[in-house]
């Protein structure tokens, strides 16, 4: 993107931001954000240690283990909380965890898919093509630089006190499957797997690409009998009292100006979901 495309992008939001952050502070501020990122490349790096120092400015960071005592009405302050979780289980963001997250000693939840974990080159390549874009892009399109991690990163991951969530087992969208037995594959045997490796229980779930019409009935029948947790793609913030199972998610775009990053942080996209949202319960009553 030109010097010239992001600054016509960011220049409003320096205008708007202070404006939302005074209506934050003049309203119930005792609510969460978890934000959701993918792919973290090198050169993104000091993008993302700036954000992170935003938030630590103006938000408390919770681990996923207070999640629950948040949602049930126990963990009260005047401070706006953020989450942080990691999709599709890149091996680039073990950089983010070593160099930025560890020595703050914030732990954040990695949602992964037990069939990308450890594939190779082509083998890797292939799978991305196939299975992480919400529309297939061809091999010769896909990002050289994306590799998944390995048993080895997962296990580190656990060992450093971070929480491991399944995606599926192979990054399907789940609205597609009309076979029960096939639902039943992705949804439930990606945390045996998961709990088979790493010997314990697999609490979280966020079903691939996020959307509505990513999910649906049958699938999340299975998702309530499965997990106590389960992410979306929506956007908007979370209260006290919050269903579990439709928990929204800020996602992060580092290619985005840090100015309209600051935006989204401070909930400046989350009307534009209201609908998308009020939709999404509508089918959790159905299920």
């Amino acid at each position: 993107m030109s010097a010239k495309k992001i600054f016509k992008i960011a220049m409003p939001y320096t205008v708007i931001n202070p404006i939302i952050k005074l209506c934050n502070h003049c309203t119930e501020n005792n609510y969460l954000y978890i934000l959701l990122f993918h792919h973290v490349k090198e050169n993104q790096l000091e993008k993302f240690r700036k954000i992170f120092d935003y938030i630590k400015k103006y938000f408390d960071i919770i681990s996923p283990e207070t999640i629950e005592l948040y949602l049930n009405g126990n963990l009260r302050n005047k401070k706006k909380k953020i989450l942080f979780t990691f999709d599709d289980g890149f091996v680039s963001d073990l950089a983010v965890v070593k160099e930025i997250l560890n020595p703050e000693g914030i732990k954040t939840i990695f949602f992964v898919c037990p069939n990308f974990i450890g594939l190779k080159g082509g083998q890797a390549i292939k799978f991305a093509s196939d299975h992480l874009y919400e529309i297939p892009k061809a091999v010769l399109d896909v990002d050289k630089e994306i590799k998944p991690m390995d048993w080895s990163d997962i296990h580190y991951l656990i060992n450093t006190g971070h929480t491991i969530g399944s995606h599926t087992i192979n990054h399907l969208s789940l609205s597609k499957l009309n076979d029960e037995l096939v639902l039943l594959a992705e949804i439930k045997l990606s945390a045996e797997i998961l709990e088979k490796e790493l010997g314990e229980k697999i609490k979280w779930f966020a079903y691939p690409f996020g959307k509505n019409e990513h999910i649906n009935t049958l699938a999340y029948k299975i998702i309530f009998n499965t997990y106590h947790f389960c992410c979306t793609g929506l956007r908007g913030k979370i209260f006290t009292g919050s269903n579990p199972f439709t928990l929204n998610r800020q996602q992060i775009d580092l290619s985005m100006p840090l100015e309209y990053i600051k935006f989204i942080l401070e909930g400046g996209l989350d009307f534009y979901y209201n609908r998308k949202r009020k939709v999404l319960s509508q089918l959790i009553c159905k299920s």
